[in-house]
């Protein structure tokens, strides 16, 4: 069965150091601006594709559906560590653990015969539902705020914004019209 929901927020990391260390690569000629980025820690391409499908907020438009490479040893990318840095933020270990959470939700999906492309669109197409409601809820609002109908267009914001809350969808931005002191 697909998960109905999202990883929440992770503990915290078991150690300061690197959860792994990545083999030993041939040295190669790196442009300074590369070493001034911090690594992401996310070693293969499922990893920075989960992040991005994962962390996306319910209620914002999903990212654009990625492909995996055909023939990728999907159990491999699977066991890949996570790496989590002494410099990382608090922010920055959560979504590294929603990560680590879905790779052990999408194992369990493939180990009951599931496919990562069956979970990844399922999780992208909940993503889409959810973004759809709250853009239908922000049209509401805005038709009443260029009818004229200020309090009308805050009335429906309060109470869209429970029923989002309750799906755990991002609320609604006010309309700039709704911000101002004297309407």
């Amino acid at each position: 069965a697909l998960p109905e929901t999202r990883p929440q927020a992770a503990p915290e990391p078991a150690a300061p150091e690197p959860a792994a260390v990545a083999p030993e690569a041939p040295a190669r000629r790196v442009s300074a601006t590369v070493l001034d980025r911090k690594p992401s820690g996310f070693a293969s391409g499922l990893d920075r594709t989960l992040n991005m499908l994962i962390n996306t907020r319910p209620g914002m438009p999903p990212p654009p559906l990625v492909r995996l490479t055909p023939g990728a040893d999907l159990a491999k990318m699977l066991d890949t560590a996570i790496l989590v840095y002494d410099q990382d933020t608090e922010a920055e270990v959560a979504l590294k653990a929603n990560v680590a959470q879905a790779k052990e939700l999408l194992k369990k999906y493939l180990a009951e015969g599931g496919t990562a492309e069956g979970f990844l669109q399922h999780y992208h197409g909940e993503l889409k539902k959810a973004a759809d409601v709250r853009k239908a809820a922000q049209q509401q609002m805005t038709e009443r705020v260029r009818a004229g109908d200020l309090e009308g267009a805050r009335q429906l914001m309060l109470e869209r914004n429970k029923e989002l809350e309750a799906q755990g969808i991002v609320p609604l931005t006010p309309h700039p019209a709704m911000m101002q002191k004297n309407p």
